[in-house]
């Protein structure tokens, strides 16, 4: 072969292999084995491609599943990391959990107000612009949903803005309240059903980025029973109130289809005041003063919260093969993380033993592998046979 051929055929192979990795670089993470126990507070190792180098900085996971009692006060250790402290009300236990033994009560009557009133945990962390939260919460049966002027029956949505599930603020430079806070909720309810990521400060009306995760008519929202709620926002780091950013939101309840919904045209802090950033979270956030002949019950459980570059990556669990078919997810602690090998803890979430459930891995721009397995939660040393490609 003359030298001008092998010089062709060198550089086809060249332009493949730069074809190949450029189309790798973006492609979603590929998982090609999992190995270890799919069970509550159990660690596995996935392997694969595409994970990305870096996983997420988890500040704080909560199961509750350190309860001492029914009712009894919370304390302020977590699962992973810690609570930095507490609003005048201390949250409670509550033996309604999603996930073992415990979930959180961050409501309590109070007979100062002769109202129910809102709980709270906080937790301070270093300045961001870039977070990850996701929790499940539940008004159980025979309670109301937050309310102060409204009379909304049970099972209904009152017309008026009564509860921030959860806050994320910039208390370092704004300890008192907004404006001037750069706050945004996580989410929000406004009126009549109407759920969504709008802050005082930090809102659509202003020129933020905003999500309506829920809507009058919706029908995923359930009362009674668990609904989890993720979120991703990332804003541009060198522009952050200009230039658009990315945000992300996920409702699911158990058995019914998941709802997720994005704002990529506006920056997130486009209504905010420099120096554009959070630095504390609230959850539970705020509620309105409800009268006590309408009790309330708030509850809330699995409580994981990420901060800085990579918030998005994670592991998680769900119930079908593909992501976005999923009507149960639970969300994995990771330990250690690498391009193609992570390491995490397993999470029981609201999944219950023998249920069929798949791997993800999900990268720092929130793309997701195919799910792996299936597997029975509770398995032991698992790993598919040697043809499955999780395709």
């Amino acid at each position: 072969m003359s030298i001008k051929g092998r010089i062709s055929i060198r550089f086809c192979f060249a332009f493949m292999w730069l074809f190949i990795c450029s189309n790798f670089v973006n492609a979603e993470p590929i998982i090609s084995s999992v190995s270890g126990q799919i069970n509550d507070n159990q660690a596995i190792s996935i392997k694969g491609a595409g994970f990305g180098d870096k996983g997420p900085t988890i500040v704080v996971f909560d199961d509750f599943n350190d309860g001492t009692g029914d009712g009894d006060d919370a304390n302020l250790s977590a699962t992973v990391g810690s609570w930095d402290g507490t609003g005048t009300y201390k949250p409670r236990y509550s033996s309604l959990s999603r996930s073992g033994n415990f979930s959180v009560e961050f409501s309590k009557f109070s007979s100062g107000y002769n109202a129910f009133v809102h709980c709270q945990f906080y937790k301070d962390f270093q300045p961001t612009t870039e977070y990850f939260l996701s929790y499940a919460v539940m008004i159980p049966e025979n309670t109301y949903f937050p309310q102060q002027y409204a009379t909304a029956p049970i099972g209904d949505f009152p017309g008026e803005s009564v509860w921030k599930f959860a806050w994320i603020r910039d208390y370092e430079n704004d300890p008192d309240s907004s404006p001037d806070d750069d706050d945004k909720c996580l989410p929000t309810h406004t009126s009549y059903g109407l759920i969504r990521t709008d802050g005082n400060d930090l809102n659509k009306s202003r020129g933020s980025s905003s999500i309506r995760i829920h809507e009058n008519g919706d029908t995923w929202w359930q009362w009674g029973s668990w609904n989890r709620f993720a979120f991703w926002g990332k804003a541009d780091k060198a522009n952050p109130s200009t230039v658009v950013g990315r945000e992300w939101a996920q409702g699911v309840s158990d058995g019914v289809a998941q709802v997720f919904k994005v704002d990529t045209t506006d920056p997130i802090f486009g209504s905010g005041t420099a120096p554009y950033q959070w630095t504390r979270l609230h959850i539970n956030g705020w509620i309105r003063p409800t009268p006590s002949e309408r009790p309330i019950k708030l509850l809330y459980d699995d409580i994981y919260f990420a901060v800085g570059p990579n918030s998005a990556a994670r592991v998680e669990v769900g119930n079908a093969k593909n992501y976005e078919a999923c009507t149960k997810i639970s969300i994995a602690t990771p330990t250690n993380w690498s391009d193609s090998t992570v390491s995490a803890t397993i999470r029981q979430g609201g999944f219950n033993q023998g249920e069929e459930v798949y791997i993800f891995i999900v990268d720092a721009e929130n793309s997701y592998s195919t799910g792996f397995g299936p597997f029975s939660f509770n398995s032991v040393s698992v790993s598919p046979p040697q043809d499955f490609r999780g395709e």
